[in-house]
Formats: C-alpha cells, sequence, structure tokens
C-alpha cells in the first residue's frame, strides 16, 4: 500500500471519527429548559412600585449580547445597550445589562426566568 492510500484512510477514518463524535454530542444534549422561581418583598407587577424602588429606570437599544456567565444564583447574559432615555437616574449612553437568560453547558439547560427571552440586538426595552 502506498504512503498517499495510508493518509487518505487515516484523513478518511479522523473524519468518520469526528463526525460521529459531533453527531453524539449533537443528539445526546437535553436541552431542557429551567425555569427560575423568584419571590420579591412587593409585587413586581405594580409598576409604581417597581419603579419607586429601582435606582435606574431607562429606555434602551440592545447593541449586542456580550457574553453569557453565571453567579451563585444561574447563569444570566451580560448585553451592551445604549440608554436612548433615562426615566429616572442618569445612565451614561453605554451600559452593560445583565439579563437571567442563559444556556448553562454544564447542565445542558437554558435558565430563564418565568416569561423571559433572549434579548433581541437592535431591539428597544
Amino acid at each position: 500500500m502506498t504512503t498517499t492510500k495510508k493518509i487518505i484512510i487515516a484523513v478518511t477514518f479522523a473524519l468518520f471519527v469526528s463526525f460521529v463524535y459531533y453527531l453524539t454530542d449533537v443528539f445526546t444534549k437535553t436541552n431542557d429548559v429551567i425555569i427560575l422561581e423568584n419571590s420579591y418583598a412587593f409585587d413586581v407587577t405594580d409598576k409604581e412600585l417597581l419603579v419607586g424602588w429601582a435606582d435606574n429606570v431607562f429606555v434602551a437599544t440592545v447593541d449586542k449580547k456580550v457574553k453569557e456567565t453565571k453567579d451563585e444564583l444561574s447563569p444570566f447574559s451580560i448585553y451592551k445597550v445604549s440608554v436612548e432615555e433615562n426615566i429616572k437616574g442618569e445612565l451614561p449612553k453605554n451600559v452593560q445589562i445583565g439579563h437571567r437568560v442563559a444556556y448553562d453547558d454544564d447542565h445542558d439547560a437554558l435558565y430563564k426566568e418565568d416569561g423571559a427571552e433572549y434579548l433581541a440586538e437592535e431591539q428597544q426595552y
């Protein structure tokens, strides 16, 4: 057998093994969604109470998702946003915010608060 044939066989075998590993990884992930349960000292759906409690209330446009990370509570996403209007407080034009929606590779699960989704780039919130 020539050296060229041996190299072709070795490369083909390596590609096959890589493909099988990829398929195994893709089809064995559970992709569970974990809904985080929260408790608050007041009704956070009451906008007057929420604004009274908050240091900053603002309207911003999402520029991009910077990263996903996690702390002792759960994974979360960090976004770079452009502040369009300060309703309460004085934030600079560009800030980073955290949002409790993120994928945890260690647990193969998406963690999020009830009703929350990833923030969309170029969308105003």
